[in-house]
Formats: C-alpha cells, sequence, structure tokens
C-alpha cells in the first residue's frame, strides 16, 4: 500500500491458508475476502502457504504465492491468478523462498528448482538435485540494507550430513559446503547484512544458532559461532527498526538480533514460545517496527522498541540453597549443590522429581537410611542436580549420605578408557565432608565421581575415595585432581582396571603445609594454593616423563609438589587465580584485592604485591579474555588474561597492573587475627 508499508496478514495453517487485511485508522482486522468484491479467487486458499512476497510483476507489483502443489502469480489489483508454475507430477513442493525477483523451491528426492518472475509469467531456470533432501533454504539478498533486487547466491540446509551450501544463482553450481555435525538439522536458514556486514544464519531444530561471515563476492563462509538460544526450532526473519535491518528468532525464547560495532547483539524478547514472526508496518511510522507473532492459539501484533545492549537477569527458582556450581560444556548441562532442610515435605513435588532421583547407582538403597546420627535427626539433606544449561530442568539427582556436607565441584574431561580410543567423557567431580557433633573439625570425607551422559544427560557414579577431612576446594592440573584436605593438598590420578574401562581416582602425592586449604587453581604445572591464614603459596608439579606415564599402571613415587614460592603475610584468603605465570590477584576476608608478584631470589621465594581496596566480599573468580577465544593454560609468560570476579557489591580491580605500581601494605586486623 506503499513504500515498505503493508495491509494484508497472511496466517499459513496445515491445509489452508487465510488473508486478513488491516484498517490503520480504525485498527480493525477483517477477513480479506469480505472486503474483495468477489473474493481472492487467485490465491490458493486451500493448501499450506510455503512462502510468500511482493514481487515485480503484472505489469506493476504482484503476489507471489509458494503452496505444495505450485508457485501462483496474482495481481494486487482485485487479486487474480495470471501465471503458476507446477512441478511434474507425482512431486510436491518441499519448502520455498521468495524475493522481489526470484523464488527458490525445493522437491522430495533433493532438488533444488530456480524460479524467475518474467513479466507475467514465473519461469524455472535451473534445478539441481543435492546428495540428500533439504530441509531449509533462502534467497534473500545481500545488495542493500533493504534486501530488495535480485540475489546471486542461495542457502541450502541438508538432512543426513546435517550441512549448510551455498549455490550460485542461475547454474546452481556449488562454491560451499560446511558441515555443522551432529544429529539435529536446520530448520531455517537466511542471508542478510546487518551494520554494513553480510552474514549467513543457519537455526537448527534444538535452539542453537550458527552465524557465518559471508563474503558476497566468492560465496564463501568464513568465522563461524555457535549461540544457543532456546530449546525448540528457530525460524529467522527480518524487520526493519530505526533505518536498521534486525533479525526475529522465533522458538521459545524469542530474540532479537541486531549489529553494534561490527558484532552481533542478541537481545531478549518479553514474549514466549513464537513459532513465527514477519514484519507488518501498516503505519508510516519508519522508527518503531511493526511485527506479527504467531504464537499457539493467537496471533500478536506489536512493535519493538529501539534495541539497548542490557544485560538481562532472571532468576530461576530451585528451591534449595545453592552453594556451588559448574558447566559441563559436551553435556550442555549445569552441575549444581544444593542443601535443604529435609522437612520441607512438599519440595520434591515443586521440583517436579516425584520422590527421588533414580538415576544414580545406589540411589534408592539410600532412600531407605534412616535419616539420623547418634540418635539425633538430621536436618539438611545434600544433592548433586543436574539442570539443563537451556530450560534449567532437573534432568537428574544423587543425594549424598547423612551428615554428609557438600564442599566443592568441578567439571573434567577424561579419557572413557584406557585403550587410546580418543572418546572423551565428561565428570563431574564432588568433595564433601561428613559434619558430626561430637567434632571440631571434619575428619572425614569423600570425593566422588560422576560422568555425565552425552546424550540422556543421566549421572553415573563412576568411583569414590575416602579423605581424611573436608575436601573443601578442587582443581584440575596436568590431568589430575588436587583435593585441597583440610591443611593437606592431596594429588589423584585417573587409573583404569584390568579391563581397562573403569576409572577410578587412585592417591599420587601430598603437600603438607596449609592450616585450612580454602582455594586452589592451576595454571601449566604451577599450583597456587590459598591458605584460611597463611595466604597463598605456589607450588610446581613434578611428574615423570610422558613415556613413562600408564593408565593401566600409575607411578605415584615419581610425582612430586614442591614449594617454589610463598607469601609470609597472614591473609585470610578467600580467592586466588593466576594472571601469568608471575602474577596472582588474591581477595580477601576484608574485602580487599590483593595482587601478589613472584620474584626470584635465594632459596624459596617470598611473594610481594599490592592491595587493592574492595568493597564486597568475594565468592568465585573466573579468567576471562578481551578476544573471542578462550584464555590460555600454558607456562607462556606474555599472556595478561583479565578476571572476572562475583562479589557481594561492585568493585573495579585492576589485575593488569604490576606489583611494583604498589606499596603492599597488609591492615593492622591481620596481625590481632595472627595473634589470637
Amino acid at each position: 500500500v506503499g513504500e515498505g508499508l503493508q495491509d494484508t496478514l497472511v496466517m499459513s495453517f496445515v491445509g489452508e491458508t487465510r488473508f486478513a487485511k488491516i484498517d490503520p485508522e480504525e485498527g480493525a482486522v477483517v477477513p480479506l475476502e469480505d472486503v474483495v468484491e468477489g473474493g481472492i479467487v487467485g490465491f490458493e486458499s486451500d493448501e499450506t502457504t510455503l512462502a510468500i512476497g511482493n514481487v515485480v510483476g503484472c505489469g506493476g507489483v504482484g503476489v507471489l504465492q509458494v503452496t505444495p502443489s505450485a508457485a501462483i502469480l496474482v495481481t494486487l489489483e482485485g487479486y487474480m491468478k495470471v501465471a503458476e508454475w507446477r512441478p511434474e507430477e507425482g512431486k510436491k513442493i518441499m519448502q520455498g523462498s521468495v524475493n522481489e525477483e526470484q523464488a527458490v523451491v525445493s522437491l522430495g528426492g533433493g532438488w533444488v528448482v530456480y524460479l524467475e518472475v518474467k513479466g507475467e509469467s514465473v519461469v524455472e531456470v535451473s534445478r539441481k538435485q543435492m546428495p540428500h533432501e533439504i530441509s531449509c533454504l533462502n534467497i534473500s539478498r545481500f545488495g542493500g540494507e533493504d534486501g530488495r533486487g535480485r540475489s546471486e547466491w542461495i542457502v541450502v540446509g541438508l538432512w543426513t550430513d546435517v550441512s549448510v551450501r551455498v549455490l550460485r544463482v542461475g547454474t546452481l553450481e556449488e562454491v560451499e559446503v560446511v558441515e555443522l555435525g551432529g544429529e539435529i538439522i536446520p530448520r531455517s536458514a537466511l542471508m542478510v547484512r546487518i551494520d554494513g556486514v553480510d552474514y549467513v544464519m543457519a537455526a537448527l531444530g534444538d535452539g542453537t544458532l550458527y552465524n557465518f561471515a559471508f563474503d558476497p563476492t566468492t560465496g564463501k563462509l568464513s568465522d563461524m559461532k555457535k549461540v544457543a538460544l532456546g530449546t525448540q526450532p528457530i525460524t529467522l526473519s527480518t524487520f526493519k527498526s530505526d533505518g536498521k535491518t534486525h533479525v526475529f528468532a522465533s522458538s521459545d525464547r524469542p530474540t532479537v538480533i541486531y549489529g553494534r560495532a561490527g558484532k552481533l547483539v542478541y537481545s531478549n524478547v518479553n514474549l514466549k514460545d513464537v513459532t513465527h514472526a514477519t514484519s507488518f508496518n501498516f503505519t508510516p511510522d519508519t522508527n518503531t517496527a511493526t511485527l506479527a507473532f504467531a504464537t499457539e492459539g493467537s496471533i500478536k501484533i506489536g512493535t519493538v522498541e529501539a534495541a539497548n545492549q542490557r544485560l538481562h537477569v532472571g532468576k530461576i527458582r530451585i528451591g534449595e540453597t545453592c552453594r556451588r556450581i559448574c558447566w559441563a560444556r559436551g553435556g550442555r548441562c549445569f552441575g549444581v549443590l544444593t542443601y535443604r532442610d529435609r522437612r520441607e515435605e512438599d519440595l520434591d513435588a515443586r521440583m517436579g522429581e516425584g520422590g527421588q532421583g533414580q538415576g544414580v547407582d545406589g540411589e534408592s538403597d539410600m532412600g531407605r537410611e534412616r535419616w539420623e546420627w547418634e540418635g539425633e535427626e538430621v536436618g539438611e539433606e545434600h544433592f548433586l542436580r543436574v539442570l539443563d544449561e537451556k530450560g534449567f530442568d532437573v534432568l537428574d539427582s544423587y543425594r549424598f549420605k547423612p551428615t554428609e556436607n557438600i564442599e566443592s565441584i568441578i567439571c573434567v574431561s577424561i579419557p572413557a578408557d584406557s585403550k587410546k580410543s580418543g572418546r572423551m567423557v565428561e565428570v563431574f567431580v564432588v568433595g564433601t565432608a561428613y559434619v558430626r557433633p561430637t567434632e571440631d573439625e571434619p575428619k572425614e570425607g569423600r570425593v566422588v565421581a560422576f560422568e555425565v551422559g552425552r546424550e540422556d544427560r543421566k549421572l553415573r557414579l563412576l568411583t569414590e575415595v575416602g579423605v581424611k577431612g573436608s575436601a573443601y576446594c578442587l582443581c584440575e592440573c596436568e590431568g589430575r585432581v588436587l583435593v585441597g584436605v583440610n591443611g593437606r593438598i592431596e594429588m589423584f590420578e585417573w587409573t583404569y582396571g584390568s579391563d581397562g574401562s573403569t576409572p577410578t581416582l587412585t592417591p599420587s602425592t601430598t603437600y603438607i603445609g596449609n592450616i585450612t586449604t580454602v582455594t586452589l587453581a592451576s595454571r601449566g604445572d604451577f599450583i597456587l594454593s590459598g591458605d584460611f591464614m597463611k595466604s597463598v603459596s605456589l607450588l610446581r608439579l613434578h611428574s615423570p616423563p610422558s613415556d613413562q606415564q600408564q593408565l593401566q599402571q600409575p607411578q605415584p613415587q615419581h610425582n612430586k609438589l614442591e614449594l617454589i614460592a610463598r607469601d609470609t603475610e597472614p591473609i585470610f584468603v578467600t580467592q586466588a587465580e593466576f594472571v601469568d605465570d608471575d602474577n596472582y590477584l588474591v581477595t580477601d576476608g576484608l574485602y580487599n584485592f590483593c595482587v601478589v608478584g613472584r620474584r626470584s631470589e635465594s632459596g624459596v621465594e617470598e611473594d610481594g604485591g599490592g592491595a587493592i581496596g574492595g568493597v564486597g566480599v568475594t565468592n568465585t573468580r573466573r579468567p576471562l579474555s578481551s578476544s573471542s577465544q578462550p584464555v590460555p593454560r600454558s607456562t607462556s609468560r606474555t599472556s595478561n588474561p583479565q578476571h572476572s570476579n562475583t562479589i557481594s557489591r561492585a568493585s573495579s580491580p585492576q589485575p593488569d597492573r604490576r606489583p611494583r605500581d604498589f606499596t603492599f601494605e597488609h591492615p593492622p586486623a591481620y596481625e590481632e587475627v595472627a595473634q589470637a
């Protein structure tokens, strides 16, 4: 009805298509056939519409409708059919995509058919059979921000090999193939120019989105990135807001994708379960984008506000106190250590467990134990919960023994067997302590390892080993597991039984020199230990040469943890992390950040550093990188990562400053604590 304006909405259903017209002044929506004299005889209303759009044809502007039986050209004046293209008998159109002058459809058997609108006719130009069935395709145009005119390329997604392919318009020559891997096929593809950069996007059936940088000259794809937007299939469509092109990703968690400073930004939308969205601008306001959304059982028309880069924070109700969390990348899930008051009888029902988790061997027997100790009822129950990384649903649970408290958790990848098959499995390693009323400090604990199933994401108890104290902290170093047990650091190696397929944790070596080990970090063969009273210590792992290491026959006598540096000042360390090999970021219980540096002198080196005032207790820390690459864990002395800290109040640490820039002073309170 005008430049960039629409007044008719097409709604496609299974076996039928409906058309609705909107009155911009009245805001009323009425069936199109009620306002068109003689009805809309040109369109196929008794079939599903696979694609539809305005085209340059019929002596002006027409509409091309693609259904399973035909591609139909209809005039805007009177909605009369002027031309059509039909596949040969016995073939059906499976997918379609339309721009102002071109269309592409897929037929059964993996056939791609390229069509053009020429005057008052729809002409087949070429066709090509792909190696597998086609799951999605797109023929959008890169030539301008408005996405109008001819396209030189076609993007096709395939079944079986789960690939994205780029075809040249006309000859349908295949110029690029990218296999995405996995078993989930691409359900929607899109070529789009955002903020001056050309992209190809492929959305999978599990809510994952791939995007590639696209070279419109050669048709090559590069710089593949992957992001999880939801858990259901995604449908991609474009719209314009404030004169710029945006992408709307419809799924169970709808997302608007836009460009900023040459990068793609993903912004959540306050809608749920959108199956499809399309631009529907029926007012001349160019600064506000109006879209039509299809949800289950309804059609909604709304506007999209200007996209702002904001941090979206949401709360996930667990119903229990969460103590520790870690992420299993391959399993796409979180391992969360929680505890609760066992008198909350209705909690299992609220979490949807139906009583007790049964995913781990032995949990049924454990559920029959009396939750008492020496005649006193135990007030808390401790669990390992496995949560889906997208929907945060509880996938599996493990309940620990009576009086056993959760302390620490890490996720590691280990060989599935000792036969050098190359297959790796992800393992949650949990440290615990038995807390008993008669003991001032725990004298017993466990290190428990669970395999996380890659497909079903269920827990399988691999091995457990008892320790003489509380496993306050865990860390992986050179394929070993380090455990902070009271004042010791114990190292365990992964070994395998006679069958070569049952991994177990075998004690290797122990370092004694702390009062209470509260945090561990590793970088290459360096280990950073934080103590309740004795600040930080730097150790080095000495291990046998790689050709002497045998998975079946470990040689623990060759492993040694050597102290190479320490800080002599008393600091109540809460967390510690490597900045590089010689500099370390430390947080303490008096709300300070400290940069501690190692200086090489005779004998055991003494650390010195600078204190940075903080304003909150730091709960945890993680390495960050200013690039898209992960922070390296090597002995390189040139890397300089930044760090992210979770604190109770905001602070601004500067970990990249060198210790010589500071005067290191400990508050008098440390001396009082040391004397006490």
